[in-house]
């Protein structure tokens, strides 16, 4: 290669001059076809300074590649440290209370707002909520808190009472409603907090204790012969209850949807007439893992709703049990 060539080529690499000056004085130095028998000076050059150039973009793709890569997996690694550091909050209770299979307890000695206490939680709670849904296929949970109370009693002397409370137990298939219920039962706490500090007691906050996290298993449902509505429901007059004698409760629920009677809707008499369903291979009492087969013999669609009353049958929680595809 000439000493021209050599020098046109580094001042291209300095950046003194660009791809088409570069060409036109290749081009000057280029010797005609007479003159030479030797390869293609200019296209040989430009090629390498080419290649050149394709490898270096494809060392800056791949070290972009790398770094991306590389934050990709400390973010992932600190998540976990994230979630290993909260769940090490909790702590299994050896005897958990009201009939609870599992139960947890988080330290709230450093709170004395129980709002910011259920704020700043929330996360947690959900999160093992969310696990012991997928664990145990729907779980029933609710949340307890236990709260040191003080009384002012004159001459410098306070009497000290610890109060503790639960929300209600509600029913969860999947992870989409647990923060809605988690919201329902912090509520209900928060009422029952200022039920104690805002009537004639006197008392006053001094520190939260434990916040628990309560874990009941919620056993499958399967159909059965007649049991009466709880009267909370009974009451709504809005659910049609056959009293059947038998285990084929779901087929008599379908046909007094289906062919509505005038009278005595409650009376398995009044839909003794009706055509009849399409239950070859179904079981009695039927259970939930055949409905889609009801539905498909039937040309029918199945909802199949669940229901819990307040001990003091203050409110009536209806949930989704199942929903037809």
């Amino acid at each position: 290669m000439s000493s021209e060539i050599t020098y046109l080529i580094n001042l291209h690499k300095e950046g003194k001059i660009d791809d088409n000056a570069l060409n036109k004085a290749l081009n000057a130095l280029q010797p005609t076809p007479a003159q030479t028998t030797k390869p293609d000076v200019q296209s040989a050059v430009v090629e390498k300074l080419r290649k050149r150039r394709r490898d270096k973009k494809k060392k800056r793709r791949q070290k972009r590649k790398y770094e991306e890569l590389q934050k990709s997996v400390v973010n992932e690694l600190k998540q976990v440290l994230r979630e290993r550091n909260s769940f090490s909050e909790l702590n299994l209770v050896d005897k958990p209370l009201c009939g609870y299979f599992k139960a947890y307890e988080i330290d709230a000695s450093k709170y004395k707002d129980a709002s910011i206490l259920f704020a700043d939680k929330k996360s947690i709670i959900a999160s093992q909520t969310k696990r012991d849904i997928k664990e145990y296929n729907g779980v029933k949970f609710s949340i307890g808190l236990s709260i040191q109370f003080f009384h002012d009693e004159g001459n410098g002397k306070q009497k000290q009472v610890i109060g503790q409370n639960h929300g209600e137990q509600s029913a969860v298939l999947d992870d989409i409603n647990v923060d809605k219920f988690y919201d329902n039962q912090v509520a209900y706490l928060q009422t029952w907090i200022e039920k104690f500090t805002n009537t004639a007691s006197g008392l006053e906050i001094a520190n939260c204790i434990k916040l628990y996290l309560n874990i009941a298993k919620y056993e499958p449902l399967k159909g059965s012969s007649y049991i009466p509505l709880p009267k909370a429901l009974a009451n709504k007059k809005a659910i049609i209850n056959v009293q059947n004698d038998d285990d084929r409760c779901l087929e008599w629920a379908l046909k007094s949807a289906m062919y509505p009677a005038k009278n005595n809707v409650s009376n398995k008499y009044s839909y003794t007439k009706c055509s009849n369903l399409n239950m070859d291979g179904i079981d009695f009492p039927t259970p939930i893992s055949q409905i889609s087969r009801v539905e498909k013999q039937n040309n029918l669609a199945i909802n199949v709703y669940g229901a819990t009353v307040s001990p003091k049958l203050v409110k009536i929680y209806v949930f989704p049990y199942r929903i037809s595809e």
